[in-house]
């Protein structure tokens, strides 16, 4: 009786933990244009999730003319080295501010006004 009793708690344990830590690796990115970028950078699916670990593996992003205006979720790509976001509508780049690997980011013709980041 008490190892079922043990084993019942231990899997309830489980089953509460495990979504927990699922969320906690998800990336969130709002934007749905940098999300299909991201995506396809990566070769995952549409609507895929996205973790932390998939975006710490991102080396380059080739965004042009992607319509994107925010750069929300770009934060955990650490080894991102290379960036392209030219002709699309962002106006705050911070979010890229900390990728201390970034040795090159392309503006061209892009909508922005908070470029204190660059």
């Amino acid at each position: 009786m008490t190892k079922q009793y043990f084993q019942t708690i231990l899997f309830l344990l489980f089953c509460h933990v495990l979504p927990l830590t699922v969320t906690a690796q998800t990336v969130n990115i709002p934007d749905a244009n940098l999300r299909a970028v991201v995506e396809k950078a990566l070769g995952k699916a549409s609507g895929a999730t996205i973790t932390a670990s998939d975006m710490a593996e991102l080396t380059s992003l080739d965004a042009r003319h992607a319509n994107i205006s925010n750069l929300t979720g770009l934060e955990g790509a650490t080894k991102l080295t290379w960036l392209n976001l030219s002709y699309n509508y962002i106006s705050d780049i911070s979010a890229v501010s900390g990728l201390t690997n970034l040795a090159s980011i392309k503006i061209y013709k892009t909508k922005k006004s908070d470029n204190k980041a660059v």
